[in-house]
């Protein structure tokens, strides 16, 4: 049965469309997988970069009873950005001040912890460890900012500070938490001791009862 001239029409003007459709996202597929495989050249070479950082915190996470929540962050950060992956833009775009501002408050501690050795006044271990992961991941954001622009950034925000855990707190902060806990502990024991109508002679932390001594430490 021969087709109508309006059906021959319509195939000839559809034909071209499509083609078209693919000659337009050609380009756009290939700038998406440029940047997708720019960002992963990125990771390796600033992981190579961190290597001896990165091992020196895994020793010191394993090792250590109040940091070794550490090992799972960037595992939980990962799996917190796999749950958004609908949410984060398909268009791509560098946001170069950001990045500057990023890679030069990331290079500025990375200058100030070697200017400390330089000067004899190396921090403490934890400290150090403290100052060389947050350059790490001052670098991470840079690149974060140059290869997939602001908008990718800002869905992909939470994930992406959730990885401020990954820095071990400061020794002087640590402690400050510690005494505040402890002397938290301490009020909550003295209440219950006289609510239960317990005899007890209180100094400080240690709490003297009839049969024993205790102490919150």
């Amino acid at each position: 049965m021969p087709a109508s001239p309006n059906g021959a029409a319509a195939r000839e003007t559809v034909i071209p469309m499509q083609t078209a459709n693919i000659s337009r996202s050609t380009p756009s597929n290939h700038r998406k997988t440029w940047r997708i495989w720019s960002g992963a050249c990125f990771a390796v070479v600033l992981l190579t970069v961190f290597a001896q950082l990165l091992l020196a915190l895994i020793n010191y996470a394993t090792g250590s009873q109040l940091y070794s929540y550490i090992l799972l962050v960037p595992f939980v950060s990962a799996y917190l950005l796999y749950l958004r992956r609908d949410r984060l833009p398909t268009k791509y775009g560098a946001d170069l001040p950001l990045a500057i501002v990023s890679l030069a408050i990331g290079l500025g501690v990375l200058v100030l912890m070697y200017w400390l050795n330089i000067a004899g006044q190396a921090p403490a271990e934890n400290d150090r460890l403290a100052l060389l992961t947050l350059s790490f991941l001052c670098c991470l954001m840079a690149g974060g900012f140059f290869l997939f622009g602001r908008a990718w950034m800002r869905a992909a925000a939470f994930p992406l500070a959730y990885l401020i855990f990954m820095v071990p707190m400061p020794d002087a902060i640590a402690e400050a938490l510690e005494t505040a806990s402890k002397y938290a502990s301490a009020e909550v024991a003295n209440l219950l001791f006289h609510l239960s109508g317990t005899p007890f002679l209180r100094v400080g932390p240690v709490f003297q009862l009839p049969n024993i001594t205790i102490e919150v430490a």
